[in-house]
Parts: C-alpha cells; sequence; structure tokens
C-alpha cells in the first residue's frame, strides 16, 4: 500500500452511511448491497477505510472459512466513540446475533418498502411484556403490515420460548399493541439458523395457537427474499408468503 491518502469517493461514503445506518456490518452485507462485485476488491476497499478512519473493524472467528472482519463506524464518524466501545465491549456471539438482524433488515428493505424499523433499544421502555429484537412496518402496494422479529440462534430453552409466544398472545389480545404502535394486527417473524431448530420452535408454537407466528430460516429469508413463500405457521409443514391470508 502506497503512504498517499485515499480519495474519498461517493461510493466510500454511501458505505460509511450505511455502516452508521446498520451499526454493525460484514463485508458480505455491503456486496448484497452492490457496493461490491468481487471479494478481493471488497477487502482492499475496506481495509484503506479502516485505515484512515472512515470505519472501526473487529476480526471475528467463525467456525468454515474465517476469520471476518465486522465493521463499524470509524473515528471520523460523529457517533465513532460509542460504536467503537460496543464493539469492544460485546462477544462474538452477540455481534453474529446482530449480523443476523441486519440480514433480516436487508432481506425487507430489497424486497418491500421499509418504512419503519425499531430495535430491541428503543423497545424496552414500552411495556411489551417482553422486549422483542425488533419491530417493523413494511409496505407491500397499499397494504402495511406490522411484525416483531425474533432471530433464534437455538440458544434459549424452549421453556423460554413458550413463555415468548405466551406473552405475544397477550399483547396482540390485551389491546396494548393498538394503543402503543396505533396499528391493530401483527405477527412475530422468528427467523432460524436451522430447519431442525425451525420444527421444533414451530412444534413449540403449535401447543399454544396457530396464529400469529410465523417462522423460516435465516438462508431462506437472504436467498428468496422476505416475501417469497418461506414462511410456515405453528406446527405447519406448507410454507406461505407474508402477503397470503
Amino acid at each position: 500500500m502506497s503512504g498517499k491518502s485515499l480519495a474519498f469517493t461517493e461510493r466510500d461514503q454511501a458505505i460509511v452511511r450505511e455502516v452508521a445506518r446498520f451499526g454493525v456490518m460484514s463485508r458480505d452485507q455491503l456486496m448484497r448491497l452492490k457496493f461490491f462485485a468481487s471479494k478481493t476488491r471488497a477487502n482492499d476497499r475496506l481495509r484503506r477505510l479502516v485505515s484512515e478512519g472512515h470505519l472501526g473493524a473487529r476480526r471475528q472467528p467463525i467456525p468454515i472459512g474465517g476469520p471476518r472482519f465486522v465493521y463499524v463506524p470509524g473515528r471520523l464518524s460523529v457517533d465513532a466513540r460509542d460504536a467503537r466501545q460496543r464493539l469492544s465491549d460485546v462477544s462474538d456471539l452477540f455481534l453474529i446475533h446482530q449480523l443476523g438482524l441486519v440480514d433480516i433488515r436487508i432481506a425487507f428493505e430489497q424486497h418491500s418498502t421499509l418504512s419503519r424499523w425499531l430495535p430491541d433499544k428503543d423497545l424496552v421502555g414500552l411495556s411489551l411484556g417482553l422486549v422483542p429484537d425488533a419491530y417493523l412496518e413494511y409496505e407491500v402496494g397499499p397494504l402495511t403490515y406490522c411484525a416483531f422479529v425474533e432471530y433464534d440462534r437455538g440458544t434459549e430453552t424452549l421453556g423460554r420460548i413458550d413463555r415468548k409466544v405466551r406473552a405475544y398472545l397477550d399483547l396482540a389480545h390485551s389491546g396494548r399493541f393498538e394503543r402503543t404502535f396505533k396499528r391493530t394486527f401483527f405477527r412475530v417473524l422468528v427467523v432460524t439458523d436451522s430447519p431442525g431448530r425451525l420444527a421444533t420452535l414451530s412444534q413449540t408454537a403449535a401447543q399454544l395457537t396457530d396464529r400469529v407466528m410465523r417462522f423460516t430460516t435465516l438462508h431462506e429469508l437472504s436467498h428468496h427474499g422476505a416475501l417469497a413463500s418461506i414462511w410456515r405457521r405453528p406446527g405447519a409443514s406448507r410454507s406461505e408468503s407474508l402477503t397470503g391470508s
């Protein structure tokens, strides 16, 4: 690498804005947003953006093909100090969870009009009876759909899953959701890392309801899009679209 300063291009500015918007991103996620067509060029450009202070990076071990770098706003960004502090303090498992939520958000942004996304920190004080990973509102044609997001990585017991389903059912039937969000109906979108875990969670939820909850895997969501027929009702084997009945 030469000692010359980086020419900060419009594409670089857009990359920094997206990393700031999502809070944390991987190279592959930036490639999914069409910033790069080549992993080699992506690695080189991101390395330069880190060295110039536009981005921060943390090396993260992964089971296959690792390690990888996770990117946050750099020291030149307004929110850099808080972002770097969060990156240094959290575990690798937390980062994997956050990157999964970024994948979920990207899937909705690419296949619908995502009009609202609230992360867990914005939901803590709403007295919902639990703290979801996120809340979103997305538009398909003239219709607006509402949903809570749960990204499940297999770390929670089935007893805790049972309590979460009960809490969501109470939120749906008590009127608290309508009073809080000024909407009448929501779904809970549960995204898992494997078909086996999906089946287990689906059967657990089916003991309480065949409504409200929908299940898919992160692989299906990332590869087919949020509006594809990839979602299963509790206990069901057939997949359907979110825009169906």
